[in-house]
């Protein structure tokens, strides 16, 4: 959930956009250089400075790469294949290090742009950050917890494994159990018996 979060406001903070009412074009993010995102309001409108392709762009493929190895890691899970599921886990530990660099350089990019409101921006017109703030925290939780969740995974891999295989043959012999009950009660001497009476 926490990486589908972070997935969603990349994509809508990806690009620039702007009020109905707002004066400014949207074209003049790119006066800001490096230095988005920021959002700028002035009597009830706004235009938005979205945050640099290259960020986002590094934001998205963490967070689709995150999706696709907590996918891959329960499907080893179930289909006991022990190996793939050490390895996919410390992919995933990779990818949650991959996260926090992201999250420090969304910071860095928030700080600059911060700087670069002080000096420029003047008057009326305020810049804030709120809308981005969010991206920021949801990306370093996720990548926090998907960190957590591999070092989880690779110290308790047999408790895990054993758990799961105790359980398939408790099931396995709970319906085996039952077909013996069931063939049992459908034999020719049963029959039989139940005929004669």
């Amino acid at each position: 959930i926490l990486v589908l979060v972070v997935l969603g406001f990349s994509f809508t903070q990806a690009t620039n956009r702007k009020s109905s009412n707002a004066i400014a074009d949207v074209e003049d993010c790119n006066l800001a250089g490096s230095s988005v995102p920021y959002r700028l309001t002035e009597n009830g409108a706004y235009y938005q400075c979205g945050w640099a392709a290259k960020y986002s762009a590094i934001r998205i493929v963490i967070g689709f790469a995150g999706l696709l190895l907590l996918s891959l890691l329960i499907t080893f899970l179930f289909k006991h294949k022990r190996l793939s599921f050490m390895i996919f886990s410390f992919f995933a530990l990779l990818c949650g290090g991959f996260g926090l660099y992201s999250t420090v350089i969304d910071g860095l990019a928030i700080g600059k742009s911060k700087s670069f409101c002080e000096k420029n921006v003047e008057g009326n017109v305020s810049c804030s950050f709120e809308y981005f703030y969010g991206t920021v925290l949801f990306n370093c939780v996720a990548g926090i917890f998907m960190i957590v969740c591999s070092i989880v995974a690779l110290r308790n891999r047999d408790c895990c494994f054993d758990t799961h295989e105790e359980s398939q043959s408790l099931i396995k012999e709970k319906k085996d159990e039952e077909n013996n009950i069931y063939n049992t009660s459908n034999t020719p001497d049963n029959y039989n018996a139940t005929s004669s009476i």
